[in-house]
């Protein structure tokens, strides 16, 4: 799929309203597999969303550290903990069902350039759809996770109280599991980073050649998802920003791979998107996805200097 006379990826209708069913067996698979993933979905936004951090409990165990204080911190850091595993768990799920996604969307994108002028988005509804709903979730949930600093210092105590009190019956993370937590912890983006990681993977492991075409396809997304934000006149909000996340993260995966999204010859129209963000939102809506545009791409330092103000104030 070339550029034609652009180096920009082309834009494509995307369906998110109503996507068509499963274009084949290998499709339908793939949906079927992230059917339990989206039902939990809700719970793990809320749970991070909510996650109050045991900071006072912890301070007094601390503090005065008595058998009957720790074990007393301990049950609380075991229900924080706990939870925390469900979502260490989930982004294991996505780095591997994004793999399968991206795999088979490259494998497919290929064909399609040799064969038609359709494009693998409009060919492949469903799995585009689901492709935006994980955007979504990483978005959301990796903006949560960045105002919970609870959580490094909820599991470093956990981790100090935990051969202690090893024999407890409801533990869950235990020490076998305990350094592939504090990595996750680390992690102020672990769910994009899932993405990211699958895809470096899937790029790596097949000797390069999907790099074109991971370029055309994440560029043809976010290009889209800017023509759809162009030429909505929806009054739903939640539907213009579930296409502006979609956007944002594909932004950010491309740029965390190439490093050079803000660049002339970026496949993507990055400062139009910025200037969409800006222009079809309020800023309280708008601004946490230019905070993630500038924060979490690796570029946004070489950017041009026109590009830069336009995140300035955020």
């Amino acid at each position: 799929m070339g550029c034609n006379q652009s180096h920009y990826a082309p834009e494509v209708n995307l369906n998110f309203s109503n996507p068509s069913s499963p274009t084949d067996t290998k499709e339908e698979k793939i949906h079927a597999e992230l059917e339990s993933f989206f039902q939990d979905r809700k719970t793990l936004l809320t749970n991070i969303a909510e996650y109050k951090g045991c900071r006072d409990i912890v301070r007094q165990a601390m503090n005065s550290p008595t058998v009957e204080s720790e074990r007393q911190a301990f049950d609380s850091l075991l229900i924080a903990v706990n939870a925390i595993e469900t979502f260490r768990v989930s982004s294991r799920f996505l780095e591997r069902i994004c793999n399968t996604i991206f795999g088979h969307l490259f494998g497919e994108e290929k064909k399609t350039t040799s064969q038609s002028d359709s494009h693998t988005f409009t060919i492949y509804q469903t799995l585009t759809m689901d492709l935006a709903e994980i955007f979504n979730f990483v978005c959301q949930f990796d903006q949560f996770r960045l105002i919970k600093p609870d959580i490094p210092n909820d599991f470093a105590f956990y981790r100090r109280l935990l051969p202690k009190f090893q024999k407890h019956p409801n533990i869950i993370v235990k020490e076998d599991l305990v350094a592939d937590m504090a990595m996750f912890i680390a992690d102020h983006s672990p769910m994009i980073n899932s993405v990211i990681k699958a895809l470096k993977v899937l790029v790596e492991q097949n000797n390069y050649q999907y790099r074109n075409t991971f370029r055309d396809l994440i560029g043809t997304l976010a290009n889209s998802c800017l023509r759809s934000l162009r030429s909505t006149n929806s009054s739903d909000l939640e539907s213009k920003i579930f296409i502006a996340r979609t956007m944002v993260i594909s932004i950010v995966v491309y740029d965390q791979i190439e490093n050079h999204v803000f660049a002339r010859d970026s496949p993507i129209k990055t400062r139009e998107c910025i200037m969409a963000l800006k222009s079809q939102f309020n800023d309280t809506d708008s601004a946490p996805l230019l905070r993630m545009i500038r924060y979490s791409t690796l570029s946004y330092q070489t950017a041009p200097e026109q590009t830069q103000a336009l995140l300035d104030d955020v």
